[in-house]
């Protein structure tokens, strides 16, 4: 038996080395192509043919920077492409250093109109989130989201940069920024209820849901149960071993496999190809289902990819007015189904 043990031990330790060499080698990779990548876009940004670098010069940015998050690099990313594109392409770049957790909602609590052209969060989708609550908390601003936001990722996920840009690398956010590619993004509103009386009140009158107060606005996706439990962790452990923690935190809490009871109650869209999905009263007739099970997880999403490397929908498009509903039932899901499933 400890001849098992000890073989065991020393494959995963291999394991986890060659994993560790494999990411390397990787990251090196990446780091040549985007260094190359920086290069051109350097060039193209001062060339600037047909004046397509124009639309910001002479405006001024606020840049809100999360030195914390990810693999710490957003400063690195700040000072080696997102500050020279801008300075090239002639913005007036204010900068500020987020310091702790909330502080960019606390920024954006306290802009005052026409402040800023624009916002740019190099961060990840957590810190853009917050950023967004703020300016919609603020009453200086309209629910139109003035002045425009831009991510260019420097987080771990990063899904909203990939799923605007279809890559998740700073150079392709800050050109597409710097060519003026607005789009209109879908958000979801989180309530709460103070009572199961209340949740039955609001099937037999719709209406009762706009008398509650948000408690925040979700950007890329709301989720439940186990999903959420891996995610809170990759945020605050083991930051120290970098990517590598997104796969050790979620193998530890699938093995222990906690419960989440709930009660799911969704409408399904009556047709996938429906081009008119912000219809409201096609949406009415449309019956609520109900669901009260164990879950594993349940996912809300607005984007295609909830991570630079995990996509949900391919078909999704941003800001089509829907959202992908995924749940997991623990009942007949064995862990094989668990594991494909991340």
């Amino acid at each position: 038996m400890w001849v098992w043990i000890c073989i065991c031990t020393v494959l995963l330790v291999v394991l986890f080395w060659l994993y560790v060499w494999v990411s390397g080698q990787y990251e090196y990779y990446v780091h040549h192509r985007v260094t190359i990548g920086i290069e051109k876009a350097l060039k193209d940004v001062e060339l600037n043919k047909n004046g397509k670098y124009d639309i910001w010069k002479g405006k001024s940015v606020l840049v809100v920077v999360n030195p914390y998050g990810g693999t710490k690099q957003a400063v690195r990313t700040y000072e080696h492409v997102v500050f020279p594109l801008l300075n090239l392409a002639g913005v007036n770049v204010t900068l500020i250093k987020t310091q702790y957790g909330g502080h960019g909602n606390q920024i954006s609590k306290t802009l005052t109109n026409h402040q800023y052209d624009a916002v740019i969060c190099v961060s990840g989708d957590g810190e853009l989130n917050s950023v967004m609550n703020g300016l919609l908390s603020n009453p200086n601003f309209s629910p139109n989201l003035e002045p425009p936001l831009a991510i260019v990722p420097g987080g771990t996920g990063n899904g909203l940069a990939t799923s605007l840009t279809f890559r998740s690398f700073a150079v392709d956010s800050i050109l597409a920024f710097l060519q003026n590619h607005p789009k209109k993004l879908d958000l979801v509103s989180v309530r709460q209820f103070s009572s199961s009386n209340q949740i039955q009140s609001f099937f037999d009158n719709t209406t009762l849901l706009s008398s509650l107060p948000v408690l925040f606005h979700g950007l890329l996706l709301v989720h439940w149960g186990l999903s959420a439990e891996i995610d809170k962790a990759i945020e605050s452990r083991l930051r120290w071993l970098g990517n590598i923690r997104t796969a050790i935190i979620p193998l530890s809490f699938m093995l222990s496999r906690p419960l989440f009871k709930g009660t799911l109650y969704y409408k399904p869209f009556p047709d996938e190809d429906d081009q008119n999905l912000n219809d409201g009263q096609k949406l009415n007739e449309v019956k609520w289902e109900k669901r009260e099970d164990v879950f594993d997880y349940v996912i809300l999403s607005t984007m295609p990819w909830v991570s630079h490397d995990l996509c949900l929908n391919f078909k999704k498009k941003v800001g089509d007015g829907s959202m992908d509903l995924i749940f997991l039932p623990r009942e007949g899901t064995t862990m094989g189904d668990l594991f494909y499933g991340f």
